[in-house]
């Protein structure tokens, strides 16, 4: 019997679904990431203070894996839910492999994100995950460098406004290069198997 106009015959689709779990797990092996790579790698300094008033660098976080995420405190939706889905990845990984990876939130609202405000911020997702607070210059000039795009908008009463802003994860390597960058759309299963890869290398 013929197959209806259009549709392949059922062993047809299986070939094909097979043929795409042999792509994919031939990608896999050869260690592609599910997050987005950065084809020219390079390192990604930066220099802020922390929520404590120390002084951070990227330069002492070699040898671990650092997660940057650029959001505000008086975030509705986004940051929460991402700052949520890195502790989760993290809580898949090994406790040593979790133990080698950093996660940052580096506020682009430095007008109100207090260094306070920040410590329980950051706190409420894992005690481990530390926040950054730059100047309004340094922030421009972070952002720049990562790309990342962010703007005011003013609300509904005098002196009240919120921030549009991108929010993908930045990924550093074990050398301080920016190696991938993560959407929101990723599977938290794919962030912690990204991780897992990083690490290895």
């Amino acid at each position: 019997m013929k197959a209806a106009r259009g549709r392949r015959p059922w062993w047809s689709r299986c070939l094909a679904g097979l043929g795409l779990a042999v792509a994919l797990a031939g990608h896999a092996a050869a260690g592609g990431f599910h997050a987005r790579e950065l084809p020219d790698a390079a390192e990604q300094p930066f220099r802020l203070h922390d929520a404590h008033g120390a002084l951070r660098t990227s330069t002492e976080f070699r040898g671990r894996v650092v997660l940057l995420f650029f959001g505000f405190t008086h975030c509705p939706d986004v940051c929460p839910t991402e700052l949520a889905r890195l502790a989760e990845a993290i809580d898949l990984l090994p406790p040593d492999q979790a133990r080698q990876v950093e996660v940052a939130f580096i506020t682009l609202d430095p007008q109100r994100d207090s260094p306070q405000l920040l410590r329980s911020y950051v706190a409420a997702f894992s005690p481990d995950f530390i926040a950054l607070r730059g100047s309004e210059e340094e922030t421009a000039a972070l952002a720049k460098a990562f790309r990342v795009f962010y703007r005011r908008v003013a609300g509904s009463a005098p002196g009240r406004y919120t921030l549009e802003h991108s929010a993908y994860v930045h990924v550093l390597d074990k050398r301080g290069r920016l190696r991938l960058r993560i959407p929101g759309s990723l599977a938290i299963e794919q962030v912690a198997e990204d991780l897992r890869r990083l690490l290895a290398e």
